[in-house]
């Protein structure tokens, strides 16, 4: 299964979700402020999960939410070299590759289960979400809109110094 976040995430409050053949599969609607909160539909317009974020230290940390309630809290691990994050009660890991952070994977007890791969062309940015097992999509989905935030989030802060 793969999605597509086409744009700068933080540049709009409303967009859509591509899948692999260019259908729309997700809609987001995200609140900015001091705490985001970012709903997720599908395409009947059903909220099927939602992302808040709060301060924790230096790094915002995202408690993440499907229709059946509280999933996990979704940890950044401070790193001179290289992000990461992890959900402790799925035991998931959530690894960038390289310096740039433009490619992370997706790992739960050892095995590779998806990965995000940041996508930046002509001042655009866009995320690829690509996950082995199709129940881990919205959770994957998830992810990649925590990791945009705190990209986001990052520039904000270099601007303004």
């Amino acid at each position: 299964m793969e999605l597509y976040i086409k744009g700068k995430f933080s540049n709009k409050e409303r967009f859509e979700i591509y899948d692999e053949f260019n259908s729309v599969r997700y809609m987001v609607m995200a609140e900015f402020g001091l705490g985001h909160k970012i709903h997720i539909y599908d395409v009947y317009d059903k909220e099927i999960g939602y992302i808040e974020s709060y301060t924790k230290g230096l790094h915002n940390q995202y408690k993440l939410h499907d229709e059946d309630g509280y999933i996990d809290d979704l940890r950044h691990k401070f790193s001179f070299r290289k992000s990461r994050y992890w959900l402790d009660r799925l035991d998931w890991q959530i690894n960038a590759t390289n310096f740039w952070e433009s490619h992370f994977d997706f790992i739960c007890a050892g095995e590779n289960i998806g990965e995000i791969n940041v996508d930046k062309k002509l001042l655009k940015e866009g995320y690829f979400v690509t996950v082995k097992y199709e129940n881990d999509e919205l959770l994957a989905l998830m992810i990649a809109m925590c990791i945009a935030c705190d990209k986001a989030d990052a520039a904000a802060a270099a601007a303004a110094a």
